[in-house]
């Protein structure tokens, strides 16, 4: 990019050579064993091997699809990745995992100088930690338990051609690379969903290993339906922008990231992924279907504004809905969560949930933490952990004020007057929270040292 290129390096674009022999080898060993056992003579073998060649070929062609699309929404925002690519290449330098000088990377004085004049690495050094990240994190998952993990056989399954996946289910499961292929699966799902760097960062942001941060991923990805959604921007390919393609992409990836670390604060490890996704699908599909009727009037113009935006540019309306609701959906576990544990609807607790944020302004915080720029990994996480803490602030509020219903159904009337009765029961930590919230309403510009004090204000009412 630095001098005009767009190229990405041989282990991304003549992948395919490899990904064809990989899986003309695994699905012999599937249709092999199906003949050892009997179950179809060598000539039908021969015939599903014929048989299936365009549709191994449209998983080998979508794997290279995938890849692609992830190094062009990380492009698409290079120097905002840049300090988090450094310490990634630091952190693989320091395994042992990567040279480089070999690679032909910046070093650290040629990052500390791009990082000054605001660059990011060229499209095919981020090809090369790309391709990298995908190497650690194979290596990082393969001796552990989640490849063995029974939820993860649909992970197995997708490897496969649908052609084979039911009549041959069996084999499929018994597969002697079964193993290797589901860390592969998991691996390749993580890193072109959320990026090279994502398992680095969580390792950072909290004390999870890779082990637990794919299992959290994968009920991220799961729980929250995400699949279709990138179904459904990949088939708008030659009808909107690559460009709005890549911002959607970027949406998406951006719930997956904090939902992935909800998850992993939130659930006991190791986490039993079928377990998790079984407890929590139910009630994020029900906050989906409702969402226009409990946000707040706000979060209700924003995603009106969003959809109306997209749906402008040829996003067909369902898929523009989902896109412009994402940003309040992140909200969803601990809606669930809170819902579960009070014995209150999912979408009454929804509704008190958003009711209080926008009462206490906790949502125009959170908006306003978004916009201030950052220039480091260190300013970019104490953002981070602002609008994280401010989450924790809103659950815990709805959480006291739930308590005083004791359960049961809640209209927006009877949330109403419970959020009124707890807010007077606090009169002079409200205020005070109300009076730094409407000073920097009349600010100009937000910055850090700003909303740090907005949050510690929070936090002192919570701790009221």
């Amino acid at each position: 990019a630095r001098a005009g290129g767009r190229l990405n390096t041989d282990v991304i674009d003549n992948s395919a050579g490899v990904d064809t022999s990989d899986h003309e080898v695994n699905i012999k060993i599937v249709l092999n064993d199906a003949v050892e056992r009997g179950d179809i003579s060598v000539d039908q073998r021969n015939d599903l091997l014929e048989a299936m060649t365009n549709d191994v070929a449209a998983l080998v062609l979508n794997d290279n699809y995938l890849q692609t699309q992830a190094i062009t929404a990380t492009e698409s925002k290079a120097p905002d990745f840049l300090d988090s690519q450094w310490q990634f290449m630091r952190s693989l330098e320091r395994r042992g995992l990567l040279d480089r000088g070999i690679e032909d990377l910046p070093n650290d004085e040629e990052m500390a100088d791009l990082l000054a004049d605001r660059k990011g690495l060229t499209r095919p050094e981020y090809a090369v930690t790309f391709a990298y990240s995908k190497l650690a994190l194979y290596g990082d998952l393969l001796p552990t338990d989640v490849p063995d993990d029974p939820y993860l056989v649909g992970d197995l399954a997708r490897y496969f051609p649908k052609l084979i996946r039911g009549e041959f289910a069996e084999h499929i499961s018994r597969h002697r690379l079964r193993r290797e292929i589901v860390a592969t699966y998991v691996t390749n799902s993580l890193v072109n969903r959320v990026g090279a760097t994502f398992v680095h960062k969580m390792e950072d942001l909290t004390d999870a290993g890779p082990a637990d941060i794919a299992r959290a991923y994968v009920v991220a990805r799961d729980a929250f339906g995400l699949r279709p959604i990138w179904r459904a921007i990949e088939t708008l390919d030659n009808k909107v922008s690559a460009r709005l393609q890549t911002e959607m992409i970027i949406d998406v990836a951006r719930l997956a990231e904090r939902m992935t670390m909800w998850f992993l604060e939130n659930l006991k490890r190791p986490i039993s992924i079928e377990t998790a996704i079984a407890h929590y699908t139910t009630g994020i599909s029900q906050l989906v279907d409702h969402m226009a009727e409990i946000v707040a009037e706000d979060d209700h113009n924003a995603i009106s504004v969003r959809t109306a935006t997209l749906a402008a540019e040829r996003v067909p309306e369902d898929l523009a809905s989902r896109i412009a609701g994402l940003e309040v959906l992140a909200a969803a576990g601990d809606i669930v969560r809170i819902a579960s544990a009070s014995g209150v609807p999912v979408v009454d607790c929804g509704r008190m949930y958003f009711a209080i944020g926008a009462r206490l302004g906790i949502d125009w915080l959170r908006h306003a933490a978004k916009r201030v720029p950052t220039e480091t990994d260190w300013e970019a996480m104490a953002l981070a952990s602002i609008v994280d803490e401010s989450y924790d602030h809103q659950s815990v509020l709805t959480t006291r004020v739930l308590d005083m219903a004791g359960g049961g159904k809640l209209n927006q009337r009877a949330a109403s007057g419970l959020i009124e009765m707890w807010l007077d029961g606090h009169n002079g930590a409200v205020a005070r929270s109300h009076q730094v919230v409407d000073e920097l309403r009349a600010e100009r510009q937000i910055d850090l040292a700003m909303l740090t004090v907005a949050n510690a204000q929070l936090r002192a009412l919570v701790s009221s």
